[in-house]
């Protein structure tokens, strides 16, 4: 369906032509061709053209803008619920690396024996120190006698007769002891030597000096003294300084 218009007093060869002009119903659709076409008038026997430009310049011709067409109500859902993801292989690939990682990794923290050995350091250290403070705090004689036979030490403030001291922490006789002979965490670790001097008894005295104790209680100061401890193939063996006491392990 298409629709005359005219446009008034359009400046051609003759400045009184009215050319009346035909196009399309729907703007969008208007082209050069068609306008040209539109625009050819007979005039005393010969044809007068009105160029597209200045055709469409009179008739106030404006292209409509091109836009997207708009989406449906289900392509608009399809796209706003769009999500990004990971694929089923990225999943799997995952899972594999976790596999591989948790099948080395924790058998290695199982049988950490170094960090066992470490923690066994750590315990006998923390009891001769506590020797040491009691010695000082109480101004009496205090008593560490290791057994490494029976895995075990004990803290005494009498060596003949034995007096076992309390462990404040526990309430019990302040004994300690390693691998099979132990039911708690020390079961897995091991008291390997103990070397005072000769002897295997250790004391401070009120002042918390070090003394290597012989098996029938005579104490002298003490040269050198060392406990090794240890779990597995791992060991550390602690140091105890003359005079000072100081204690290191390596």
């Amino acid at each position: 369906m298409t629709c005359k218009r005219v446009i008034p007093t359009v400046l051609m060869r003759n400045p009184l032509v009215v050319v009346p002009l035909r196009f399309p119903m729907d703007p969008s659709r208007i082209t050069a061709q068609s306008v040209e076409k539109s625009a050819v008038l007979p005039w005393h026997g010969f044809p007068t053209r009105v160029s597209a430009f200045r055709s469409k310049q009179c008739m106030g011709y404006k292209p409509m803008p091109r836009t997207a067409p708009t989406p449906s109500r289900g392509d608009r859902n399809v796209h706003t619920n769009r999500r990004s993801a990971f694929t089923l292989i990225e999943i799997l690939m995952v899972v594999v690396i976790l596999g591989m990682a948790s099948a080395i990794v924790i058998p290695q923290i199982n049988s950490r024996n170094d960090l066992k050995s470490a923690s066994a350091a750590r315990l006998v250290m923390a009891d001769i120190m506590y020797a040491q403070n009691q010695a000082i705090v109480t101004q009496t004689r205090q008593y560490i006698k290791f057994d490494t036979a029976g895995k075990q030490y004990k803290l005494c403030s009498g060596f003949s007769p034995e007096v076992v001291i309390t462990n404040p922490v526990t309430q019990g006789s302040y004994v300690q002891k390693f691998g099979s002979a132990s039911t708690t965490y020390t079961k897995e670790m091991n008291l390997v030597s103990a070397n005072f001097d000769g002897n295997a008894a250790l004391a401070f005295d009120a002042l918390g000096a070090p003394l290597a104790v012989a098996s029938d209680g005579t104490a002298a100061a003490l040269v050198s003294g060392s406990v090794v401890v240890g779990a597995g193939q791992n060991s550390m063996t602690i140091t105890v300084a003359p005079y000072t006491g100081e204690l290191t392990a390596q």
